[in-house]
């Protein structure tokens, strides 16, 4: 007997701090939210509830000849670091696409992800702020934008994420802090490297937890978390036949870099280990503003199945990057209706096994 589908659906609207998403699907920020096109065929489509843009910083990240991506049967691998365009320029294209569409689309928001330094951290949230306010966003309660903020990507030459760091985390966490304070509307929410061990969930809460606020009833300064990005130091390598002969294939990286970041349906019982122990830590806080801080499940999603999964481990929205450009923009109909869904799909491969 099949066990019934979770509470959450595709379609079931959700609410975080003051975004309200008219359902729970959505992309993450990726190399496919890169330009104006990108951005525009995921927020017109039906199926999505909120859209992510590309990281950026506000000077924009250099786009080198080593960036790719490799595709495989079991997901995908990529060099890639930020977006080239700068922050000030996915204000700009957030600002258009929210007047053309907004209204039609029935105003899903925008998050905006950035990254760098503390300082361009907090030149680009003012950027973002800046827009907020030219728009009145979150005079009534309700908000059509907020920022994420990108900690993980495992990409970036001679540079730990911060979010593998505690110290680099609550550095970051003191400064959202003082943000959020000066406009408690604004909805702020961090992209997570794939945990491997207890300690480090241990640590990013005990980070999180530093910066709550002593009232009970107040927002914390971070409202979502989304786990997981890709995992670093991953090597793919393909096969090159030389000759007809096994003995003749050579090994070559799949890559034009040693190393790269693995996503999609290799790394998704990883991100739900870090979903559902990021669930677990977050719903056991002392800390009530804690205890409600969403979940954004990501890792692995390409199926109606995988999306339940993580649902079923502790998220309230989910989001989806490398099936996005496997697929194209209609992998949202399909994980909202379920197409093509077969009992193998619904449980991922996986059989439950005897003790030896």
């Amino acid at each position: 007997m099949s066990s019934p589908r979770p509470a959450i659906t595709p379609s079931t609207p959700v609410q975080i701090h003051t975004l309200h998403f008219p359902g729970a699907l959505l992309n993450t920020a990726s190399p496919y939210a890169t330009t104006p096109t990108d951005l525009h065929a995921v927020y017109t489509s039906p199926y999505t509830g909120a859209i992510t843009t590309r990281t950026s910083m506000p000077s924009g990240f250099p786009a080198l000849p080593s960036h790719a991506v490799a595709f495989h049967a079991w997901g995908s691998s990529n060099s890639f670091g930020f977006s080239p365009h700068t922050t000030g320029e996915y204000v700009r294209w957030v600002e258009e696409l929210l007047r053309r569409e907004g209204k039609r689309m029935g105003w899903k928001p925008v998050i905006v992800s950035v990254t760098g330094s503390e300082q361009e951290v907090r030149e680009a949230v003012e950027e973002v702020q800046g827009l907020r306010r030219r728009l009145d966003d979150g005079r009534d309660g309700r908000s059509l934008i907020g920022v994420e903020i990108n900690l993980s990507c495992p990409n970036i030459p001679n540079h730990l994420p911060p979010s593998y760091s505690p110290a680099s985390l609550a550095y970051y966490l003191s400064t959202l802090r003082t943000l959020h304070a000066s406009d408690p509307s604004l909805t702020i929410g961090l992209k997570l490297s794939p945990f491997v061990y207890a300690d480090q969930f241990a640590a990013v809460l005990s980070c999180i937890e530093a910066v709550s606020p002593s009232d009970p009833d107040a927002p914390h300064p971070i409202s979502f978390l989304t786990s997981t990005n890709t995992l670093g130091c991953t090597a793919v390598l393909i096969a090159t036949a030389s000759s007809a002969s096994v003995e003749g294939c050579q090994l070559t990286d799949a890559l034009p870099t040693p190393y790269g970041g693995l996503a999609g349906h290799a790394l998704h019982p990883l991100s739900l280990g870090n979903v559902r122990h990021l669930s677990t830590h977050l719903s056991a806080s002392p800390h009530a503003p804690v205890r409600r801080i969403a979940l954004i499940g990501a890792g692995g999603v390409d199926s109606r199945a995988a999306f339940d999964r993580m649902v079923a481990c502790g998220v309230r929205a989910v989001g989806l990057a490398t099936a996005l450009g496997v697929q194209g923009i209609e992998v949202f109909g399909r994980i909202a209706r379920g197409d093509g869904e077969q009992e193998q799909e619904r449980d991922g491969g996986w059989k439950r096994t005897a003790r030896l």
